[in-house]
């Protein structure tokens, strides 16, 4: 979901820090391609890609399907951090950075899915330059824009990373946000982000660019995903 820094402090790894906290994950208004508003707002331990995620194969799939360069993205792990994309203002050498939680208790493997929507959320802002233009484009709908990465995840799942573990991948993306729909977070119902990220899996790309594809959900697909809300 969109959240935008509003105070940049220069850092160590270039985090949107106030006070040692990511002002981004406890700004309430909707700023940042964010994941999930469960996690902790004050996430700690912070450090450049501690995971390695850069290295992991389907997530160097996912960056080359969306057409950056590796060094286009600086990826952050933290502790009790939510999934969350942002422009990286103010720091050179890239020009987005992910951020992902750290636990120990989960296998690497658990962080492709959400991963792979973050980077959805990379194709989005390459297309339209800026969150305000990204949201303009939508009308303000945030769940345009999340269902269109859930969407982009299911294209790239089935055409990039080569992967045939179709439910473990959409039990993993579920990581990656919030279903109250009342909520800034909300990144659509388990149902409504199943069918379009099956959409995409199923989507004939026929050599179209992804930005393509992306523009044809916006359209007729997506609000055959969003009706999956009801049911």
């Amino acid at each position: 979901m969109l959240r935008v820094p509003r105070v940049l402090k220069s850092t160590a790894l270039g985090l949107a820090l106030s006070g040692g906290t990511l002002v981004c994950a406890a700004t309430p208004t909707i700023d940042c391609l964010y994941a999930a508003d469960t996690a902790n707002n004050n996430p700690t331990g912070c450090a450049s890609d501690p995971e390695d995620v850069v290295d992991i194969p389907a997530v160097a799939a996912a960056i080359a399907a969306v057409g950056v360069k590796p060094s286009d993205i600086q990826f952050v792990g933290c502790h009790d951090a939510a999934f969350l994309t942002v422009p990286n203002l103010g720091h050179s050498g890239s020009r987005y950075r992910i951020v992902y939680p750290v636990d120990g208790n989960l296998p690497k493997t658990t962080l492709v899915a959400p991963l792979t929507h973050e980077i959805g959320h990379v194709l989005q802002l390459s297309l339209y330059g800026s969150r305000e233009q990204l949201l303009q484009r939508y009308h303000g709908s945030i769940d345009r824009i999340e269902l269109g990465a859930d969407f982009i995840a299911g294209i790239i799942f089935r055409n990039f990373q080569h992967n045939d573990n179709i439910r473990e991948f959409q039990n993993d993306l579920r990581l990656a946000g919030s279903y109250d729909l009342a909520s800034a977070n909300s990144h659509g119902t388990p149902e409504a982000r199943i069918a379009a990220f099956r959409t995409g899996f199923f989507y004939d790309l026929r050599g179209q660019s992804l930005a393509t594809a992306h523009d044809d959900f916006q359209g007729e697909l997506y609000s055959i995903a969003a009706a999956a809300e009801h049911p």
